[in-house]
C-alpha cells in the first residue's frame, strides 16, 4: 500500500477521472479529540469541500448521529449518512434502515443502565445515545473503568446479542452496540452510488480512518479508490495511505485542483 502523497505523479492521473469523493469525519476530516462535542470542521477544511462539491458529487459517513453530522459539516448539498449508514440524507435520498427502528428501545435502555453503573465516573466516560447506534467512549477512563466497562457492557448486551437484536463493536477508545443487522458503511456506500444513479459512470473515492471504514474500502475495491488514513501501515482493503488529517487536506487541494 503506497503513501499518496509521496506518489502522486505516477497516481495523480488516476484521479482526472469523473469522482464521488466520500469520507469519514472524525480521524479523516478533523482530528480526534477526548469529547467527540469537541470536534471542530476547520474553515478551510469546509471552503475545500464547498470548493469540491463544485467539481464532484460529495458525501461524509459517519458513525455520528446525522443531525450532529449535518451540524458539524454544515454544507448544503452533501450526502449525509450517520450512524454508520443506518440513515442518509442528501440530493434524492432520504432513508432509514427500518429494522435499526427496532432497536431504539434497548439502546436507550442499555445506555441508562450504564450511565447508572458510571455515575460517579461520568467525567471520564462519555455516552452517545444516537438512536439507532449508541457510543461508549473510554479515552479519559482509567485501566480499571475501561476493564468494568467491558464487563458491564457485555454483560448487559449479552440478553439481545444471544437473540441477534444487537452487537458490540469495537473502534479507537470507543465501544458501540448496533443493531444485528448485515448492514455498515459499505452498505450505505454502495446504496448511494445506486440512488445517485453513479454506479457505472463515475470513480468512488472514499477516505476513512477506523476498522469501520474498512466496509467502505472492501465496497469501492473493484471500480474505486481506498484511501486509508493512519500514521501506521495496517492491513486494509484500501489502495493508498495518507498518515493524518493534514496530509488529507493536502490531498483534497490537489484534488481540488486535478479536479479544475
Amino acid at each position: 500500500m503506497d503513501h499518496l502523497l509521496e506518489n502522486w505523479d505516477d497516481v495523480r492521473s488516476i484521479f482526472m477521472n469523473p469522482i464521488f469523493l466520500m469520507s469519514d469525519f472524525d480521524g479523516t476530516l478533523v482530528p480526534i479529540v477526548d469529547r467527540p462535542e469537541n470536534a471542530v470542521l476547520s474553515e478551510d477544511m469546509r471552503s475545500l469541500l464547498k470548493q469540491l462539491l463544485s467539481f464532484s458529487p460529495v458525501a461524509i459517513i459517519s458513525g455520528r448521529a446525522i443531525d450532529d453530522l449535518k451540524d458539524k459539516v454544515d454544507i448544503e448539498g452533501v450526502y449525509y449518512s450517520g450512524n454508520h449508514g443506518f440513515e442518509i440524507i442528501g440530493p434524492g435520498i432520504s432513508f432509514v434502515k427500518n429494522r435499526a427502528k427496532r432497536a431504539r428501545e434497548i439502546i436507550e435502555k442499555i445506555c441508562n443502565e450504564i450511565e447508572g453503573e458510571f455515575k460517579d465516573h461520568m467525567d471520564g466516560l462519555i455516552v452517545e445515545n444516537k438512536k439507532y447506534t449508541a457510543s461508549f467512549h473510554y479515552r479519559l477512563l482509567g485501566k480499571s473503568d475501561e476493564r468494568k466497562l467491558k464487563e458491564i457492557l457485555n454483560q448487559k448486551t449479552e440478553p439481545y446479542r444471544k437473540k441477534n437484536i444487537i452487537e458490540i463493536n469495537h473502534g479507537k477508545k470507543i465501544l458501540e452496540i448496533v443493531p444485528s443487522i448485515k448492514w455498515n458503511k459499505g452498505k450505505a456506500v454502495s446504496l448511494l452510488l445506486k440512488v445517485a444513479g453513479f454506479e457505472e459512470e463515475i470513480m468512488p473515492i472514499y477516505l476513512g480512518d477506523d476498522v469501520t471504514d474498512e466496509h467502505a474500502f472492501s465496497a469501492i475495491q473493484r471500480t474505486g479508490i481506498g484511501i486509508l488514513v493512519s500514521e501506521e501501515r495496517r492491513e486494509t482493503a484500501a489502495d493508498f495511505r495518507l498518515r493524518d488529517t493534514v496530509e488529507v487536506k493536502k490531498f483534497l487541494e490537489r484534488l481540488s485542483e486535478v479536479l479544475k
